[in-house]
This record gives structure tokens, sequence and C-alpha cells, in this order.
């Protein structure tokens, strides 16, 4: 199963266990919810929100560079 980055944060919600609920957009536009440890969840000083790592799709999409040309 491919691993790609996160897009985008849909939504983040704590849990009682110290870890988190996490739904995000990966690069492929699959959307995919899991559970995961709290510190790879990052907020900068500016209010960003970063997931650090990489995310199994659940479709397989293959991984491709950013902004490289779609086979």
């Amino acid at each position: 199963m491919p691993s790609h980055g996160a897009r985008r944060i849909v939504q983040v919600t704590s849990r009682s266990d110290g870890q988190i609920d996490l739904r995000v957009e990966l690069l492929c536009g699959c959307t995919v919810d899991l559970v995961t440890a709290a510190d790879r969840v990052l907020y900068t000083e500016d209010g960003l929100t970063l997931a650090v790592g990489k995310f199994p799709c659940p479709s397989g999409h293959p991984v491709v560079r950013p902004g490289a040309a779609k086979p």
C-alpha cells in the first residue's frame, strides 16, 4: 500500500489515551481516517497545523512527485 504525504488536515480530535483521531487529505486526493500518536501533529506559532509522516492510501494510488505530469 503506497504511503503519501498529507495535502491538508481535515480534522484533529484528541483522545483520552494520549493519541489522536486524524483525518487527512492525501497528495493523491484520497481522504483517510486514522489513529496516531499525538506528537505526529505539530502546531506552529503562526497557527499552522502540520501532520508529520507518510500515510497509507486506501485506494492504492501510486506516489507521484508533486507537480509532475500525470501518466
